[in-house]
């Protein structure tokens, strides 16, 4: 599966410590890319300034897409969670003049789980929107300020 790659601003500044994640592509999961609406976003920053296990982070320096494009100065964004069980969830978001669209899933495995059932996919949004108490942690991340 195509990937895309997004590359995160360490703890300290400068490249020793950053790191990437890798988005499996939603178009090769469910062949199209998946709206997002704004409310979704809204509420996501509503549990930012409500809960202390929410946060939003500016940290993200590069993104690539599956053919090797830097994209770094488009609008994209990253929710990325962490439930009690320790279980790890994560969407690359690029906003745009039509929309706001989740083009990536991360890890790889939870991408596959999607694959086989759609519903997974709002259902952790939803959960991440509704059960805050469920997540140790949920960081919506943005791009580094220049």
């Amino acid at each position: 599966m195509r990937t895309w790659k997004v590359l995160f601003e360490g703890a300290e500044p400068g490249a020793a410590d950053d790191f990437e994640l890798e988005f499996v592509d939603i178009r090769d999961i469910l062949g199209k890319v998946i709206g997002l609406k704004h409310e979704a976003i809204d509420a996501i920053i509503s549990r930012i300034k409500a809960h202390d296990n929410y946060h939003a982070i500016g940290n993200i320096k590069n993104v690539t897409d599956p053919e090797g494009e830097d994209l770094s100065k488009e609008a994209f964004f990253a929710l990325l969670g962490i439930d009690k069980n320790e279980l790890r969830f994560g969407f690359l978001i690029l906003s745009t003049d039509e929309g706001t669209l989740i083009v990536g899933l991360w890890p790889g495995a939870y991408a596959e789980a999607v694959k086989d059932d759609e519903r997974l996919l709002g259902g952790v949004i939803f959960a991440m929107i509704e059960r805050p108490d469920n997540w140790r942690r949920v960081d919506l991340i943005l791009p580094i300020k220049e």
